[in-house]
């Protein structure tokens, strides 16, 4: 479809719109042009779950934590160098063993 005649119709049919419906079709065109991110988190629904003694026995210790970090927590820098670090732990001890076990395998 043509661009220009598309957006011509929609300007004509925003003209149409009583003026009680202009804040209702500007929020709705609003919501088409967020990123689909943006957008799922505007459409998800709210969490109704109840809130159970757990959880606000683990909102305390969090909060607990960061008070005892002057409200600091871990520098995600800091985290994927650990995570990175053990991948490649991890990877270095899968070869070792995979070779060890191809080395020992019985071809019959």
């Amino acid at each position: 479809m043509d661009s220009v005649p598309d957006k011509q119709h929609a300007h004509e049919l925003i003209e149409r719109l009583d003026p009680s419906q202009i804040s209702t079709a500007v929020r709705f065109l609003e919501f088409m042009l967020l990123d689909p991110v943006a957008r799922s988190v505007a459409t998800t629904p709210l969490d109704d779950e109840p809130t159970t003694q757990d959880d606000l026995r683990r909102l305390r210790e969090g909060e607990e934590w960061f008070r005892q970090r002057s409200g600091r927590g871990i520098q995600i820098a800091g985290c994927a160098m650990t995570l990175a670090s053990s991948w490649r732990i991890f990877q270095t001890l899968r070869m070792k063993y995979s070779s060890a076990a191809l080395s020992h395998r019985v071809v019959g």
